[in-house]
């Protein structure tokens, strides 16, 4: 195995007379706009890595999620968090990247609202790329992509993400919500006419190792329906992965190409993983994780220099973490806790006026938020989305739940200062 490129299966089955063909899917996508003055080709001369490259040109499916509208609408969404586009030009390079397929339902696309959306959707059928997790309401939103591998293979691909600003609902155009019911529905209906189903989660804590506890219940029903590979990111760091039955779930991958100010940078988010996928026919005879790193923009297959094998080890660690439910919940009550310390009990201890989170939260991205193309008519209004985002993203509301939990002593807690001490480290850059 290429350094780098590390096996999680590997199929001792060897039928010559079937097809073989691969997927590799990606997390985040986001280009940074350029200035007017500044040469576009210049600028997206070179993202990808030539190993890198090589792999996705060598698949036959290439998923990336598209993390923001690409469109040139100037009338973005009343929202919290930052408001983010790509130019529709920037599609030629995503293209030269390889990928022919996008997932959509994120917490971005509909940044700029429906016109955003629209012109997004219309900037695939051009292109010829395939998408799903996006429509003009919540039925259509959460009908997956259908690829056909010659005659043969039915590939179902869908896309969902958890409740932010931003979701379908019967009337009102949208990306796919993960918690709707109607998602287990259409992924049962589908399952008896395709001969593999990807579900692409997006969701999450940013920044952190470990997805809540919630959602790792939430995934694994995906496999219990009948998903063979459910893929999560969102939290912009890798997260560990599990063979649950007869399915992977891998919690996060991490940015794939996400140009973010450099004032919200971290060290967990220079490297990341791919998930490579290789198929026999309708059977899985290889699965391996693809370790990069993105230095300057610039994304690679890790080599030596860069410790692929030390990422590797603190990867398996988060896997054994996950699969063991005693050593799991020890981790999450900590996490939780250091979460609400640091961030949500500010939020829920004033909902007014300048506290200790907005001058936070304005540090990080305030250029984004208060040069909006609307107006927030006061820092109640603000806090009120705030709150708002927190009690109904699913995420947010169970990690608050859970340190409430521990602090009013309705759940059993038995401190344990190493892990403390090391998720702290793992999230010092942020929280």
């Amino acid at each position: 195995m290429d350094e780098g490129i590390f096996n999680i299966f590997q199929s001792e089955s060897n039928n010559t007379s079937e097809k073989k063909w691969s997927i590799i899917i990606a997390g985040d996508l986001f280009l940074t706009d350029i200035d007017s003055k500044d040469n576009l080709n210049n600028y997206l001369s070179k993202k990808i890595g030539p190993r890198m490259l090589n792999c996705l040109k060598e698949s036959t499916i290439a998923i990336v999620n598209c993390e923001a509208p690409m469109t040139n609408s100037k009338k973005n969404s009343l929202k919290i968090g930052p408001c983010i586009k790509m130019n529709p030009k920037f599609i030629n390079k995503i293209k030269e990247m390889q990928f022919n397929v996008f997932s959509l339902a994120n917490n971005h696309i509909m940044d700029y609202g429906v016109e955003g959306l629209q012109d997004t959707i219309e900037v695939c059928k051009k292109n010829n790329i395939q998408y799903c997790g996006a429509g003009n309401n919540i039925s259509e939103a959460i009908k997956p992509t259908i690829i056909q591998i010659g005659n043969s293979e039915k590939i179902a691909i869908f896309s969902f993400c958890e409740r932010e600003f931003g979701v379908a609902n019967d009337e009102s155009p949208g990306a796919a919500w993960i918690s709707d019911p109607r998602t287990f529905e259409e992924i049962t209906k589908i399952r008896q006419t395709v001969d593999i189903i990807i579900v692409i989660a997006h969701g999450g804590i940013e920044n952190v190792p470990l997805p809540p506890l919630e959602r790792q219940i939430l995934l694994r029903k995906f496999i219990d329906i009948g998903a063979d590979f459910v893929i999560g990111h969102h939290s912009h760091v890798a997260q560990g992965w599990e063979k649950y039955k007869k399915g992977f779930i891998f919690y996060s991958v991490g940015n794939f190409l996400f140009e973010y100010p450099s004032a919200i940078s971290s060290r967990n988010k220079q490297w990341g993983e791919v998930v490579s996928i290789d198929m026999q026919g309708a059977s899985l005879i290889s699965l391996n994780v693809i370790l990069f790193g993105n230095q300057e923009n610039i994304v690679e297959i890790m080599k030596q220099d860069h410790n692929p094998n030390d990422h590797h080890k603190m990867l398996l660690h988060l896997c054994e973490i996950i699969i063991d439910p005693k050593l799991y919940k020890q981790y999450w009550q900590e996490l939780a806790l250091i979460l609400y310390s640091n961030m949500y009990q500010v939020l829920l201890k004033r909902r007014y006026g300048f506290n200790k989170y907005f001058f936070y939260f304005y540090e990080k991205i305030g250029s984004y938020i208060l040069n909006r193309k609307f107006e927030i008519k006061s820092l109640n209004t603000f806090n009120d989305l705030l709150l708002l985002n927190l009690m109904r993203n699913e995420s947010h509301s169970c990690t608050i739940i859970q340190a409430l939990s521990v602090i009013t002593s309705i759940e059993p807690y038995s401190h344990n200062k190493q892990i403390e001490t090391e998720l702290k480290d793992l999230i010092r850059d942020y929280y």
